[in-house]
């Protein structure tokens, strides 16, 4: 967690079970911040995934077309949450826990489909950053949410 006037130590690890021990290390006046995005936990949730299709025999069913398909179902899934909802409206209890489910099956299906390509996802990721970084400028953007296009 940040919290904004404490040193703060950003740490990546390449395995949950390691955050204990690193955390029982640090002083309680230091934020942490602790990535296990990539590394071995991403690594252990598509193998996960991977078990999950195979002992259903799935695997039949997960071409890239149907996983795309899926994937635009399950975010329209997550649209349906909000729709007719106005900005800063909170979500119900169940709203929440299916809004949760509906990230749940997308970033599966996305995973899926990134691997069944051969994609390193977080690598990609990166790279758009990079790339929208260069499209939109902070100093020439900053409060605006125009396409990059306007600002050429």
């Amino acid at each position: 967690m940040f919290f904004p006037g404490k040193p703060t130590i950003f740490i990546t690890v390449s395995k949950v079970k390691e955050i204990p021990s690193l955390l029982s290390s640090v002083k309680s006046n230091i934020s942490v911040t602790i990535q296990v995005f990539n590394g071995a936990c991403m690594e252990e949730l598509k193998t996960k995934i991977k078990e999950f299709i195979h002992a259903r025999d799935w695997e039949q069913f997960h071409a890239p077309k149907n996983l795309a398909m899926a994937l635009s179902v399950e975010a329209s899934e997550i649209v349906e949450i909000f729709q007719w909802k106005k900005a800063g409206d909170p979500l119900s209890d169940k709203e929440g826990e299916a809004l949760r489910q509906e990230i749940g099956d997308v970033l599966i299906y996305l995973l899926e489909l990134a691997d069944q390509l051969d994609i390193d996802i977080i690598k990609e990721a990166r790279d758009k950053l990079v790339l929208n970084d260069q499209k939109y400028p902070a100093e020439l953007v900053r409060g605006k949410a125009k396409k990059y296009t306007k600002y050429q």
